[in-house]
């Protein structure tokens, strides 16, 4: 979702990789929104792949819910990355505001072919993984200053590798991830400087498998199954998956040591029920099930879910869909 800067106009944008053209998805520049979320669902299987994208507009209820279906014609990769396997995990680098899962660095560079995030040192970032799945990460190094950079790569205090990239040559580190280093779940990816000005790193992309899947020739992947908001630089939650079909799950651990309350109401403003109030924790997971507060089932469609900041008013809305 996306803001044209040289523009008032408010619409929704989607973009597939750095370097690439935004694409209008509503072409409605006319209705802005207070609240604006979308959803979507990439559909690897059909040829050529497809996006479904689903969103909101309108400041009050009863907000007006839009689809669309887009044919996604992209080259086969990106910097060695498969362009149709979407990942479960990504980073946004190069953003003044930082991804959700950055821990530690110095800047960024918004403006370079790749943008990075850069550390004098080192750059790192955190990632909840659940045990039951596996995993594989793809990494991109890239600059744009001079001579061979190179960086140490470790996941929590296991070295994993080393990459070299020249500048303007982007480089590509894939692995798959030891299940012993999530079993708590959770990993802290960090690139250590070694040679060259600093640690520069680009897009990270984690894909998740079944068990027994590595690649999918052996099975589809489970995504993309998490969903960010960003309400401001200091609060952000996950959801995932969405959309879902029997349970919701939403990550509040950004929210650690703050009285919360988190409430499902359906499209047209009603309330259906109350998941959780209380102080969030660093290990903070609320669900729904799907049902009521009467304990009722409820029928498949768009729902939104609040995270309200008790005694402060501020309030994340965000929406998510239910499919059986």
């Amino acid at each position: 979702m996306d803001k044209t800067s040289s523009s008032s106009e408010y619409d929704i944008f989607w973009k597939t990789y750095p370097g690439q053209p935004l694409h209008n998805l509503s072409n409605t520049p006319e209705i802005g929104s207070n609240y604006p979320h979308t959803s979507l669902r990439f559909i690897e299987t059909q040829n050529p792949p497809v996006q479904y994208t689903v969103w909101q507009e309108g400041d009050v209820p009863y907000y007006n819910i839009k689809t669309t279906q887009t044919v996604i014609d992209l080259p086969n990769n990106f910097c060695g990355i498969s362009t149709l396997q979407p990942a479960y995990f990504t980073t946004a680098p190069g953003f003044k505001t930082p991804s959700l899962h950055l821990v530690q660095r110095d800047s960024f560079v918004a403006h370079w072919n790749i943008p990075v995030d850069i550390g004098r040192q080192r750059v790192k970032y955190n990632f909840r993984l659940e045990p039951d799945y596996c995993y594989k990460l793809q990494m991109i190094a890239y600059h744009e200053g001079s001579g061979i950079w190179k960086m140490r790569v470790k996941i929590d205090s296991e070295e994993i590798g080393e990459i070299m990239f020249n500048a303007y040559e982007p480089e590509t580190l894939v692995t798959v991830i030891s299940p012993s280093l999530y079993a708590d779940s959770t990993i802290n990816l960090t690139s250590e400087a070694i040679n060259g000005n600093y640690a520069s790193v680009g897009p990270v992309y984690i894909y998740r498998y079944e068990n027994g899947q590595r690649s999918s020739k052996s099975g589809p992947p489970s995504g993309p199954m998490v969903y960010e908001v960003h309400s401001s630089q200091d609060s952000a939650i996950i959801i995932y998956s969405n959309p879902f079909q029997n349970l919701l799950k939403v990550d509040t651990r950004s929210l650690k040591n703050i009285s919360i309350r988190a409430a499902i109401y359906d499209v047209s403003g009603r309330f259906i029920k109350k998941l959780y109030e209380g102080k969030a924790s660093n290990n903070s997971v609320i669900k729904w099930d799907c049902t009521d507060r009467n304990g009722r089932m409820v029928s498949p469609g768009v729902y939104f879910l609040t995270i309200e900041k008790i005694g402060s008013g501020d309030r994340l809305t965000n929406k998510v869909i239910m499919v059986r």
